[in-house]
């Protein structure tokens, strides 16, 4: 057992930086196929054009904790049909505990959502597939990039 994990059960404080994830979930999710009897007739060979935007919302829930919001919303057309509209937004509790504020803002802009995106992605794969398209595999995201983008930009 690790001397931090020995601290926190003895109640002791450390002071060096600490990330524990406390709960995972879903907090919204849609998924609207609207023409699947057209789109599936296999009658087009146009390749889809599919548009996936991210965002990364981070709130104090008490002190040190934190819950830290991915949201994805992918839209699928091919030609002027609509494929399929997917809002999904993945969720954690996490303990962040002695972080200055830059550390802070970057461990829960980056690492976090690092850590929650895989299920996400897992959730779109399976979303895709039940509503009866290939599943969506989500490339991965490079949220350093992504943060500094939103810095830039503000």
């Amino acid at each position: 057992m690790s001397k931090e994990r020995e601290s926190q059960i003895k109640g002791e404080t450390s002071s060096e930086p600490s990330m524990v994830i406390i709960a995972q979930f879903i907090k919204d999710f849609s998924f609207e196929n609207p023409n699947p009897t057209a789109l599936m007739s296999g009658e087009s060979t146009v390749q889809p054009n599919i548009n996936v935007n991210f965002k990364v919302d981070v709130k104090s829930v008490s002190k040190d904790v934190y819950e830290i919001s991915l949201s994805t919303t992918i839209n699928a057309k091919q030609e002027s049909k609509q494929m399929f509209l997917l809002d999904l937004c993945y969720a954690g509790l996490f303990s962040l505990t002695n972080m200055n504020q830059e550390m802070l803002d970057m461990v829960s802009n980056v690492e976090c959502p690092r850590m929650l995106f895989p299920f996400l992605r897992s959730i779109v794969a399976n979303a895709t597939a039940d509503g009866g398209f290939a599943p969506l595999y989500l490339s991965p995201v490079n949220f350093l990039e992504f943060y500094n983008q939103q810095i830039q930009s503000k």
